[in-house]
């Protein structure tokens, strides 16, 4: 009975060795195959890498400078100058509003003049004629004056 089992064992044994050779060779297989991948994605990272590499060393394109870019450089404080044109220019603007609501309001006080200077003429001219009418009257006393 030893002997039997021993003779199982072994055979077991060399069962399990057959099998993982078989392994071994499956996964060295697929070792080989993961190896190339791994090959292609090196040589494709390092592309780029070198890619990268040359992007990077590249100069790049001249950006086309603005007026006021190049005003800055030739004048110098140009930035406060501006700022000082600028506000400048806003009262300016704001002293012309100003004149033109002014002009506006006299024109209106000009035609409101004009208007009460004629009512006054009228008046005046009313009252001149009733001076002359009265003036023509020769009153019997002057108790009916009253």
């Amino acid at each position: 009975m030893g002997a039997a089992l021993k003779r199982d064992y072994v055979a077991r044994l060399k069962a399990d060795l057959a099998e993982a050779y078989a392994a071994e060779k499956d996964a060295i297989v697929r070792d080989e195959a993961a190896q190339e991948q791994a090959k292609k994605r090196w040589a494709a990272g390092r592309q780029t890498v070198a890619s990268a590499r040359m992007f990077a060393k590249m100069e790049d394109e001249p950006v086309e400078e603005t007026e006021e870019e190049r005003m800055e450089k030739a004048v110098p404080e140009y930035k406060r100058k501006r700022t000082q044109f600028e506000h400048r220019l806003k009262q300016l603007e704001i002293g012309i509003k100003k004149a033109e609501a002014e002009q506006l309001k006299c024109f209106a006080d000009r035609a409101a003049l004009t208007r009460a200077m004629a009512d006054q003429q009228g008046r005046i001219l009313e009252v001149r004629a009733e001076i002359d009418r009265v003036a023509g009257v020769k009153a019997p006393s002057s108790e009916y004056i009253y």
